[in-house]
């Protein structure tokens, strides 16, 4: 078995034998062939490819709920904070982040946006705000899309321009 070892890591039948020099290459050849040690390094092969992939997903799916986690718990464990903070403007009301420093938001950051890349988005294409759309109309397609930011003048004149479309 360790001759196929050997096989496996990528050695030929003569660098086995060189390798083992009480070892006929006749012999290693005729184990090659015997024994298919092309097929069992294809299967091989191929089951190691599957199980890395197997292996890949679970660990990037499990990074993926790591990292909503971790944020998930910050945001519960500091949101009475920075609400007691934004009413009272006590910096001691801040609790653990009172002495807020760059660092700590940039490590903040750097999580927030690998779970966007790890869930396929960019963390700068995320609106910021709600989208709200109106439907005018009983009958056919005139919804009117309104961002956040978007004036109210914006929306009444869209608004208008749909209905004068009737």
């Amino acid at each position: 078995m360790e001759y196929f070892d050997l096989y496996l890591q990528g050695s030929s039948c003569l660098e086995i034998a060189q390798l083992n020099p009480g070892i006929d290459l006749g012999a290693i050849v005729n184990c090659k062939v015997r024994y298919e040690w092309d097929k069992q390094k294809a299967a091989y092969i191929e089951d190691l490819t599957v199980r890395a992939r197997q292996d890949g997903t679970k660990i990037y799916l499990e990074s993926i709920r790591f990292l909503g986690n971790l944020l998930g718990t910050v945001h519960a464990r500091f949101d009475t904070n920075f609400a007691k903070f934004r009413q009272s403007k006590d910096p001691s009301d801040l609790g653990a982040f009172e002495q807020i420093d760059g660092g700590l938001l940039k490590e903040y950051r750097s999580n927030l946006d690998l779970l966007f890349r790890l869930m396929g988005q960019d963390a700068k294409a995320v609106k910021s705000g709600p989208q709200v759309n109106v439907n005018i109309a009983s009958s056919g397609d005139t919804s009117v899309g309104f961002e956040d930011d978007q004036s109210s003048s914006e929306l009444l004149k869209r608004l208008a321009d749909s209905k004068n479309k009737e």
